[in-house]
């Protein structure tokens, strides 16, 4: 995520707004017989998805890992969310019946 005036990678702090951008070797190289669209989706060379987010710190990598199986906690979140009006699921290591869970 990138500031859109500045194009500075805006930090993980979880309250800087930023614009989120794309750029790799397998992206498109812009719109067939359209260079408007192109130059208006591309900054940089980075490809503009024209929305918007936060970077929070201890987002990047939150999975749960029990019994062997990798869970998302973004994918724990709506479910909770379908029962409570606010939840937020993040990681944290314990020790649960002497088996390693990364909750």
């Amino acid at each position: 995520m990138k500031d859109s005036n500045t194009m500075e990678t805006v930090p993980f702090d979880g309250k800087t707004n930023g614009e989120i951008m794309l750029r790799n070797n397998t992206m498109m190289l812009g719109y067939l017989k359209n260079s408007k669209a192109t130059q208006e989706a591309y900054r940089n060379d980075w490809y503009r998805i024209r929305d918007f987010g936060i970077r929070h710190p201890d987002r990047a990598k939150d999975i749960i890992v029990c019994g062997g199986e990798a869970i998302s906690t973004f994918k724990m979140e709506p479910l909770l969310l379908s029962k409570v009006l606010k939840a937020v699921v993040m990681g944290k290591t314990i020790v649960w019946e002497k088996v390693l869970v990364h909750l």
